[in-house]
């Protein structure tokens, strides 16, 4: 379970960041802005592009296979972007240059979080993810109590504190998960990989096939047959059996 704590320091940078994003970035917002309903609606944006992008994202870090795992080459594109960007939000000298900010920084938080949520689950045995998700949580609430409290300090002192020190985390917290996956990155899953077919034996990775014959001028589809000579496959709801005499 240790590794679970280090790992907790993903959805940690990525509670404390929205803490202090929804804290103070109305308070840009105002300066430019009178209507509550419109600085409401720019401070959804985040939720419009976490809808679209996020399971698309995620989806895509499952076939994902690098030297460094499934999921930390998301965070590794992702987190520096984000800090990048949340470090400039108060440095903003219009309302475009603020909105444009805020739209970049929701656009590389999305590219990472889902794979970030994910990570626990890959490294977990299913008896120990409850938890371990009770942990993921615990470092979630400890850095929005951070945020909170630490953020509005910070805010007194100089506008822009926050939104560094943010960055600052987004970055330690990267460094933190690249050494503790290791060289190779999280491995995958126990029991994903896929196993080679053996003569004789049944595999999920055959797919239904259509008959065909150099005796026909055309192909038949007649779905799950095809024959060979002097033996022939059969595929039935998606799993073969070679080596069959042909029927």
């Amino acid at each position: 379970m240790k590794k679970t704590w280090w790992l907790g320091f993903g959805f940690f940078s990525i509670s404390l960041t929205w803490s202090l994003y929804n804290a103070f970035v109305p308070y840009f917002l105002e300066t430019f802005i009178s209507s509550v309903a419109v600085i409401g609606f720019l401070m959804t944006l985040d939720n419009y592009v976490a809808f679209f992008l996020q399971p698309y994202i995620g989806r895509l870090s499952d076939r994902t296979d690098t030297r460094f795992g499934k999921r930390m080459p998301y965070l590794i594109a992702g987190m520096p972007l984000s800090a990048l960007f949340v470090s400039l939000l108060p440095f903003h000298r219009n309302l475009a240059a603020l909105v444009a900010f805020m739209l970049l920084l929701n656009l590389s938080m999305a590219v990472f979080r889902s794979p970030t949520i994910a990570l626990m689950p890959d490294i977990t045995p299913e008896p120990k993810r409850t938890r371990a998700n009770g942990i993921i949580n615990f470092m979630g609430g400890v850095a929005a109590i951070i945020a909170f409290a630490l953020g509005s300090r910070l805010f007194k002192t100089n506008e822009a504190a926050p939104f560094l020190f943010s960055g600052l985390v987004l970055l330690l917290s990267l460094g933190i998960l690249l050494w503790k996956s290791g060289k190779s990155g999280i491995p995958s899953p126990p029991g994903r990989r896929r196993k080679k077919n053996r003569p004789g034996k049944w595999s999920s990775t055959a797919r239904p096939s259509s008959f065909s014959s150099p005796s026909f001028s055309g192909s038949y589809p007649i779905r799950g047959w095809r024959p060979f000579s002097p033996f022939t496959e059969k595929t039935i709801w998606g799993f073969r059996r070679t080596n069959l005499p042909f029927p």
